[in-house]
């Protein structure tokens, strides 16, 4: 019998370029004017080692390896598996939450619904995601009335900065 081939395409995550970890950061330290704390969704591409130099910076994460590695650095790192609700001592904390999910509707919405309540009103998401999914995100954005502020389009991902109302 022959084996059934599966294309995963549609839950690649975005690989971010240093290119777009510093446009992040510009975009923060640019319109960012009282923003001190800033929480990451993941840290795959390690945004919190730049971060830290400008903000107080929380890493919310399930891989043990990457937290061990970040709180060596001196990043606030908490083991989080995000299928799990947050601890609400972190509900409405932070001034921004970046992150990056898989391109599926479920992460992406998963992911957007956890950025949300750590985000205080006022506060800004910025979320990224594989080109193959920014019809996922358009939507999920929307249907939560974020308020649009930057969207920027490169080959490897979308990215959306969203402001809570």
């Amino acid at each position: 019998m022959a084996k059934k081939r599966i294309n995963h395409l549609n839950m690649i995550q975005a690989i971010n370029m240093p290119s777009f970890i510093l446009t992040r950061t510009q975009y923060l330290l640019k319109n960012g004017s009282g923003i001190k704390k800033v929480a990451l969704l993941g840290d795959d591409d390690m945004l919190s080692l730049l971060l830290r130099n400008y903000f107080e910076v929380s890493v919310f994460d399930l891989d043990k390896e990457l937290i061990k590695c970040l709180e060596n650095e001196n990043i606030k790192c908490v083991h989080q598996n995000f299928l799990d609700p947050f601890d609400p001592l972190y509900s409405r904390y932070f001034d921004v939450v970046f992150c990056d999910p898989l391109t599926s509707p479920q992460w992406i919405s998963l992911f957007l619904d956890r950025a949300i309540s750590l985000t205080k009103i006022g506060g800004i998401i910025s979320i990224a995601c594989n080109p193959l999914g920014n019809h996922i995100l358009q939507k999920e954005v929307q249907k939560r009335h974020l308020r649009k502020i930057y969207s920027e389009k490169v080959p490897t991902f979308i990215s959306i900065f969203g402001m809570i109302e």
